[in-house]
Parts: C-alpha cells; structure tokens; sequence
C-alpha cells in the first residue's frame, strides 16, 4: 500500500507540475474573437475572420486547428465565438471555443438577463459571483417570515480553468458576513450544458442554509469551464428574526486551478435528482409538495445519458423529512441513504455529504442502460398539512468515462424550453418580496 500512495502521491505532484510549468514553458495563449466563416471537420480546422490578437497578430482571416473534435458539434457557419488560441511547435490551434451570438439567433431571453458582479483575482485562484444587494424587512406580528426572490442573473466567466471548490456566503456593503439563516437558496447552472438524468440545462450547484462549503481534491478532480461561458445564477432570500438588513449580497466564492495538459486529473460535472422531475409544478416549476399529516414519500428515475463515476453526493430536505436515498432501480441496490442532522427543536441544520473515492476506487459507476431511483420520505407530526413544505433532491460529482464527452444541450428538445421558461420565470409573476409565510412553512425551508 505504501507504495501504491508513492506512486499516487508522485502523479499528482507531476500533474501540478504539468499544470503550472507545462503552460509556461512551451506555450502561448492569446483571446481570440470572431466570426466563422468556414468549417472544415475533415481536416479539423475552422476559418475564422477575427479582429488585432495584441501581441501576436493583426486582423485577418485564417484557418486554425480545432484541439477538440467534439468542439465542431453546434457550430455553424455566421456563429459569434471566443477561444483560448494556443500556439507552440506544432502551430496555432483552437480550444475551449464559446459561442458568444449563433448566426441564426435573435435576441432570445438571456441576452436580455441582467448581469452579476464577476470578478477573478489570480493570485489566490478564486473567482467570485456576487449579485446585486437587496433590502430584507424584518418578521414580526402578522408576517412571520419576510422573503426577496431575486432576478436571474447573468455570469460570464472571465477566464479558462477547473473549478474544485465553491462557498456561498451572505454579506453586507462592507464585506462583513450575515447570518447563514437568511439563505433560503441558490442555484447555479449552465443552460449550454444538459443534464446527467434530464435533457435540460446543467445545474451546477445548488445551495441553501444547510449546504456546507463543497471541494474536491485540486489538481485531481475539476470541472473545467472557459472564458466567456455564460451561467445563471439565482437566489431567495428569507428572514424570520425581528432584524432589519438593509443590504444584503449574496456572494458564491469558486476556487479554481488552470487547466494544462495534466490537469485536473480527472474532469468532474455536477449532476442531480429531483424527486419532483421532471418540471416540477407551477409556470416555475417550483420542486416544493405539500406534507400531509403523517408519512409521505415521493420519488423520481431515470437513466444517465453518459456513462460514469459518481466521486461524491449530498442531498436537500427540509424540516420533518426522514431521509433521502439514491437506489440503482434495475438491480435493486441503495447506493446511497442519507439522515438529516437536526437541532434541539428538531429542525434541520444540515445533510450529509458522502465521498467513494479511495486508494482501491474510484467511486460509484452509473451506466445508461440502468435506471436509477431518488426516493424523499417525510413524517409531518403536526396534524395538519403544510403547504409545499417538502423538498427532496440528490446531487454530486461524476466523473465521465474515459473519452466520453459531456453532452450539449438540444435547445429545439420541448422539455429544455419548458425547463428554461420556468428557470427565467418566464410567463409567471416573480414578485415574492414581503410575503407572509405560514411558520410551519417557514421552519421547513
């Protein structure tokens, strides 16, 4: 065994390595923008008419190697893109290629979404998301609970790597954190990449009170992302207490390392399971369900559309749920059972977050050809139902088979488009400021 964590040990420091000299040494990135005019997937080049490249050329048009041959999917002649041009012995190639404007795209509903604040500081490898600050009332006699739905924002990535960690925090115009508590929830997601269980847009993380800070091992595990990729960031905010916070900024703080050609290790996407799946109910398909006096369960399956490994999983549930569990539902098999972790009163603090890499594996494998179940069980005591008190989801890290590409949306699928209309709260009031909440409700976000 010792030699087997030598050998391990001796592969990662070659992989930073790789991932911090390797660039340096034999390579030249530049920020390249244009317009396609030309492709070419036999010879895997496309012909790009582009502006200065400053320091290296000046406008033209030229064809240039494409690294990646699944890069070539969703391109199309007249497409608006950016990309990291590499260039080094072998000549100027293409990677990490954004479609900034498709050709035959009007102004669809994210060009019109607000922007987030995006900020990158290299130096300490952290890129920071931050939307704009918002006024939370205080609860009291009559209200309960005081809630602000915040817009959809918009969050271009300013820079290429893999991201290995992420923390949601709560602060102030100063930068001095609020209590965790006024977290109600946050979503990340990707509407240009599907997701593992459903053909709809990625969702990358999602956070809430009870969510601790997430990471994986840097250098080994790392879900890689490009300059100029557009997320969709989100949040509700809820406060119960008799305190007035009159700015209030929510802030996702992601930790990331530069890809090279070691590094990371192994690419990892996030993935989840929604009992409620797959559009939940309402024009926003709110994941929320009533909890009728006693036990209720509800549950959701459905087969991956890549083969894999899961390296890690947690789950979300709300007051008065039992537990949570993911089951392989051809064979039967729970792969996963997770309990709440309560306080004195019986309220939910936290979920637990299981980790199946070790020294002799990787982790969980999920193939296509199986179905898999998430199951939520709840046992309100209360005698009385509570209106869209339950939730229950299950979501981690999968690691792809080796040579298998993450899968792009198809924007023409009719269960994409619903999932986008209902993730822009298209059609559907969002007018959720100062709204009164029944207590029961309240205690069970």
């Amino acid at each position: 065994m010792r030699c087997y964590w030598a050998a391990l040990a001796g592969l990662i420091i070659a992989a930073a390595a790789g991932c911090r000299a390797h660039t340096a040494s034999h390579e030249r990135r530049y920020t390249l923008q244009g317009t396609i005019v030309g492709i070419d997937r036999g010879r895997g080049a496309l012909t790009i008419q582009h502006g200065d490249i400053p320091g290296f050329m000046t406008a033209m048009t030229m064809a240039y190697a494409v690294a990646d041959p699944a890069a070539f999917d969703g391109l199309e002649s007249g497409d608006a893109i950016r990309a990291d041009l590499v260039v080094n012995d072998g000549g100027p190639r293409l990677e990490h290629i954004v479609v900034v404007k498709h050709a035959a795209a009007g102004k669809g509903p994210l060009d019109i979404l607000p922007p987030a604040r995006v900020e990158a500081d290299p130096s300490t490898h952290e890129v920071v998301i931050e939307l704009p600050a918002v006024r939370l009332a205080a609860s009291g006699p009559g209200r309960l609970m005081t809630m602000v739905l915040e817009p959809v924002f918009q969050a271009e990535l300013p820079l290429t790597g893999a991201f290995y960690a992420a923390r949601v925090e709560l602060v102030d115009g100063a930068g001095r954190l609020l209590p965790q508590t006024l977290l109600h929830h946050f979503n990340l997601s990707d509407p240009s990449r599907r997701e593992l269980f459903l053909p709809i847009g990625l969702h990358i993380m999602a956070a809430s009170k009870e969510t601790p800070s997430l990471s994986v091992p840097p250098l080994v595990f790392g879900l890689p992302f490009a300059r100029g990729e557009e997320l969709l960031a989100s949040a509700m905010l809820g406060n119960t207490s008799p305190t007035v916070y009159p700015d209030v900024r929510v802030r996702l703080r992601l930790k990331y390392e530069r890809r090279g050609m070691f590094c990371p290790i192994y690419t990892v996407y996030p993935w989840v399971m929604d009992v409620m799946f797959p559009l939940g109910h309402g024009p926003t398909g709110s994941k929320a369900f009533d909890l009728p006096p006693g036990r209720t369960e509800h549950s959701f399956e459905s087969s991956p559309a890549v083969p894999g490994t899961i390296i890690g999983l947690g789950g979300h549930i709300h007051d008065y749920g039992v537990g949570l569990e993911l089951a392989d539902a051809t064979t039967g098999e729970v792969l996963w059972h997770g309990a709440p972790v309560r306080d004195s009163e019986g309220h939910v603090l936290s979920m637990p977050v299981s980790t199946f890499f070790n020294w002799h594996r990787l982790g969980l494998h999920v193939v296509p050809t199986h179905r898999y179940r998430v199951t939520v069980a709840y046992d309100n005591p209360t005698g009385r139902l509570i209106k869209d008190g339950g939730m229950g989801a299950v979501g981690g890290l999968l690691v792809p088979d080796r040579g298998v590409p993450w899968p792009r949306v198809d924007p023409t699928d009719s269960l994409y488009q619903h999932d986008l209309r209902a993730t822009l709260r298209l059609g559907a009031s969002a007018r959720a400021d100062m709204m009164d909440m029944d207590m029961e409700h309240e205690e069970s976000r």
